[in-house]
């Protein structure tokens, strides 16, 4: 019965943890109302071996070969996703894992298979599939799961109450709140965040499109970005980071960063060495013990991917025990 009452225990804390570190604000974006992602997101990360991203450098007019080669492209960035008090891991043989709160469906990934990517909103949770399809689970209130029939998109977003897929000819579609098909072009990354889609242009600048539209004045030279609950952030290519919007943090002496990702109210980096710093809100730990991480190739909000397949959360919690997540290009 005492073992029972601690499983409880522990499931009930990870649930708490995630929702308040995972913000809301998107994520996936960063994360959406509980927290905002992926994370997700879209950044450029370490690997043991080289990976081509699709990262702006890749023509557009590409031909049906060079579009398939940027679907089947990889980040670790794309294995792990934290939104909404859940996470979610992608296996090395294309499954999912998923953790904590499920009061929506938003675990429910036990099925899903051949998928090169997942992303995190609020309240669902979305996987791109190998050969350019999406998948969905969860809330599905403002019809931010509704996208089974896209194809050919090479990158996916969750945030709040939303969705968007890049595709391979550098347009972007999107459903829930932010309305429903193309709304961007001439972008090569993407995230999403609490009511607003972020997408990183070809030429290095950024475009926003939502209730933060105002988020990214004059950026330049940028090569990833994050979406929060009210906030923008963005990898320059000298591996310095700025920060926009109502949750913007002091990011201005970050260096060697080389990926990104953003909770409802946090920020966090990942330096060239595989260390980790974070800034924003830490009122419940959402920052605690990511100082001491090492070997990390990918992070969501507060959650690090290590180059072994495992996972390591912020000290508040210790009940995430992973392995086999992808690190490396199926």
């Amino acid at each position: 019965m005492k073992k029972k009452l601690l499983t409880i225990t522990l499931a009930a804390v990870l649930a708490l943890f995630l929702l308040v570190a995972c913000g809301n604000g998107n994520n996936s974006s960063a994360i959406s109302t509980p927290i905002p992602d992926r994370t997700h997101d879209e950044s450029v990360a370490p690997t043991s071996e080289p990976i081509q991203e699709y990262n702006g450098t890749a023509d557009l007019d590409s031909s049906d070969d060079d579009i398939a080669t940027l679907v089947h492209s990889f980040s670790p960035q794309s294995s792990i996703s934290a939104s909404g008090g859940y996470a979610v891991g992608l296996r090395t043989d294309g499954t999912v894992v998923a953790v904590g709160d499920n009061s929506l469906g938003q675990l429910d990934v036990g099925d899903w298979t051949d998928i090169i990517a997942v992303t995190t909103g609020g309240s669902h949770t979305v996987g791109l599939r190998a050969d350019g399809t999406v998948v969905g689970v969860g809330r599905n209130v403002n019809s931010e799961l509704d996208v089974h029939d896209w194809s050919d998109i090479i990158a996916v977003s969750a945030g709040n109450r939303a969705t968007a897929g890049l595709k391979a000819d550098g347009t972007v579609v999107a459903v829930g709140i932010m309305g429903e098909g193309v709304i961007l072009s001439n972008i090569t990354a993407i995230a999403v965040g609490g009511s607003h889609i972020v997408g990183l242009r070809t030429d290095g600048t950024v475009i926003a499109v939502g209730h933060t539209s105002d988020y990214t004045p004059d950026w330049t030279e940028i090569v990833a970005v994050a979406a929060g609950g009210s906030h923008v952030v963005g990898l320059r290519t000298d591996g310095t980071v700025v920060s926009s919007g109502e949750y913007r943090h002091m990011v201005e002496e970050w260096f060697d960063i080389v990926a990104i990702a953003a909770g409802g109210a946090n920020t966090f980096g990942l330096r060239a060495d595989g260390t980790v710093v974070g800034a924003g809100d830490n009122t419940v730990g959402q920052l605690d013990g990511i100082a001491d991480w090492s070997n990390i190739i990918a992070i969501s909000a507060g959650i690090g991917l290590k180059a072994d397949g495992s996972v390591v959360v912020v000290d508040f919690l210790d009940a995430v025990d992973w392995s086999n997540i992808r690190t490396t290009p199926p």
